[in-house]
C-alpha cells in the first residue's frame, strides 16, 4: 500500500491509495454509510460485486462505488492486481494503517475473535452486511 494523498493533504476531502492484491484476494462484502470509493485498475483483472451485480474490470477501467452499496471484489487474474482507491471524504488510509497494526499483534489472521477488526472497520465508516 502506498499513500499518494492523505486526508491531511486534502483538508479531509479525499484520500488516494495505491494497493496491490494477489490472485484470489479481496475484502469481505461491506458497505459505507457516507464514503464514496472510486477504484481505477492499473494492472490485473478484478471482479467486483456491487449490490449483487458482477462487473469485471481490467487495466484503465474505473469502478465507482456509491455509499450504502454492499460491495466486494476479488482478483481474478493469475498475477497480482494493482489499483488506485480514491476515497471521499478522506481518512480511509487510517483504516489500512490500523488493520496493519492489528494484524502484527495477532498470531492468526483473520483472528478467531473478529471484534477488534469490526471496531476498526466501524471507525472508518465500513460495515458488514447483516447475515441473512
Amino acid at each position: 500500500m502506498t499513500l499518494l494523498a492523505t486526508s491531511d493533504d486534502t483538508n479531509g476531502a479525499w484520500s488516494l491509495i495505491e494497493n496491490e492484491a494477489d490472485p484470489g484476494q479481496g475484502p469481505a462484502p461491506h458497505w459505507h454509510e457516507e464514503m464514496t470509493e472510486g477504484i481505477y485498475i492499473l494492472e490485473g483483472e478484478v471482479n467486483f460485486e456491487i449490490d449483487g451485480e458482477d462487473r469485471q474490470a481490467g487495466p484503465s477501467e474505473f469502478i465507482l462505488i456509491l455509499p450504502r452499496k454492499v460491495h466486494t471484489f476479488t482478483v481474478v487474474s493469475n498475477e497480482p492486481a494493482r489499483y488506485l482507491i480514491l476515497a471521499s471524504p478522506g481518512g480511509f488510509e487510517g483504516y489500512f494503517e490500523e488493520l496493519q497494526e492489528l494484524r502484527a499483534e495477532k498470531d492468526e489472521w483473520p483472528p478467531s475473535d473478529m471484534t477488534p477488526v469490526i471496531e476498526v472497520m466501524e471507525r472508518y465508516d465500513t460495515y458488514l452486511p447483516p447475515v441473512e
